[in-house]
């Protein structure tokens, strides 16, 4: 339950390894889709030609902007898309897999396929029937993901888990008709500003060159994309005199290059998803924005995903956590939640924070709130902290209201806070 804006107290928790569904689709014609289900490794269904609606369905649309929040579009769209899948052959493998997340592992559906019309399709709007209550992405300890065969080579990969001092990021920003000042800001608040390599305006050329020589374990770049046929995607940015054109084999020649590859890359602006599918290959994860997505929209998701990844979330919780961010605060009616796309190959914290970190619980035990004890690890010592000024700020937001006139949903979250401060802190309120 998030009560306030930067709340990522839910996605730090440790979590039991989810049920891992990932269903693999290849090409075998225009019509045809043949398509293999594993669960947590053991397959299920192998070799199975999917429903033959699955090609009527590529000619929906492929954005989730076509649909306002309570339009019933993205929700037939959703359901659509899960009977593609799992109404024939592939329904026992899903079958499987929801019975064993049921025992509160969760459950991680990963959508593999090297062809573009399928990564361009959106997954993450996907539900069992219209009438569902909510995607499953949006479901707690859910999620929806994507994949490509990777290949590495002989290439280093940043190191995960370092202490946040040690965390570097370099953010590459074009004029794509917003403040290039915004996405370097949020990683600045967010992780060490000395710590975050800035290159404005930059080219094609620059762009290439950084690429392969990043020295940074995320790269954050701000360009949009360009759909130039179906399924292919540029990337663009200023040049001298016009425009310049990237295209995804060029981008994944300058991070070859690269003897030290990124952990995470992120491309912030709009239609870059395939972009995204085209570079996942070789690069342990990689974030696009499909279709197009609001200012607003997409530094909401940016700041829930590098608000839990600097409080050491893993990087699928941080993206579950920067759409919980959408949801909750971004001031779009569109579900811009569904628009990024998230391609997964090593969840594993960047960071790792230090016990340190614990302003907000420490000033809650001056003010007398709470007598607190040393938990045992200092993601417990984060999300206690989140816990703490929830709990002060939705105490003080209803102050001047009689207890009695408290709404009862009121009510029932300071209980819900109450209980998990005194659980976390193992203290007693004064």
């Amino acid at each position: 339950m998030i009560i306030s804006a930067d709340d990522v107290s839910e996605y730090l928790a440790p979590q039991t390894e989810g049920v891992r569904l990932v269903v693999e689709i290849d090409r075998m014609s225009d019509s045809k889709r043949e398509a293999r289900a594993t669960v947590d490794g053991v397959t299920l269904a192998a070799a199975v030609e999917i429903d033959t609606r699955l090609g009527s369905i590529e000619d929906a649309p492929q954005t989730a902007n076509a649909y306002t929040s309570g339009d019933t579009g993205s929700e037939r769209l959703g359901s659509t898309l899960f009977g593609a899948l799992f109404a024939g052959p592939l329904s026992s493998a899903w079958a499987q897999a929801v019975s064993l997340a049921r025992g509160g592992r969760g459950l991680r559906l990963v959508i593999s396929s090297p062809d573009p019309n399928i990564q361009a399709l959106p997954w993450e709007l996907m539900r069992d029937s219209p009438s569902s209550p909510r995607p499953f992405a949006l479901a707690d300890g859910w999620a929806i993901e994507r994949e490509t065969p990777r290949k590495y080579g002989d290439a280093t990969i940043a190191p995960a888990g370092v202490a946040p001092a040690d965390l570097r990021a370099l953010a590459l920003t074009t004029d794509v008709g917003v403040d290039q000042q915004q996405d370097p800001l949020i990683l600045r608040e967010r992780f060490s500003p000395t710590h975050i390599d800035v290159v404005a305006d930059i080219d094609k050329r620059q762009l290439l060159g950084r690429l392969s020589r990043p020295d940074a374990s995320i790269v954050h770049i701000l360009a949009s994309g360009l759909t130039v046929r179906r399924g292919t995607q540029h990337l663009v940015v200023r040049g001298n005199t016009a425009p310049e054109e990237i295209t995804a084999a060029e981008l994944r020649d300058a991070i070859e290059e690269s003897p030290v590859r990124a952990r995470l890359l992120v491309l912030a602006g709009c239609d870059t998803d395939l972009v995204a599918a085209g570079i996942a290959t070789v690069m342990p994860n990689v974030i696009g924005m499909r279709g197009k997505i609001t200012d607003s929209g997409c530094a909401d998701f940016l700041r829930g995903l590098y608000q839990a990844l600097a409080a050491g979330a893993t990087i699928d919780q941080a993206v579950a956590s920067g759409r919980a961010q959408q949801v909750g605060f971004s001031r779009s009616l569109a579900d811009e939640w569904a628009l990024p796309v998230a391609f997964i190959g090593d969840p594993s914290p960047l960071v790792v924070p230090s016990p340190s970190a614990s302003a907000p619980a420490t000033d809650a035990v001056e003010r007398g709130v709470l007598a607190l004890t040393e938990p045992e690890s200092s993601a417990d010592q984060i999300i206690l902290d989140m816990k703490v000024s929830n709990l002060q700020a939705l105490k003080e937001q209803w102050s001047s209201v009689e207890d009695e006139a408290l709404p009862s949903f009121i009510r029932d979250q300071i209980a819900v806070l109450d209980d998990e401060v005194d659980r976390l802190g193992n203290g007693t309120r004064r």
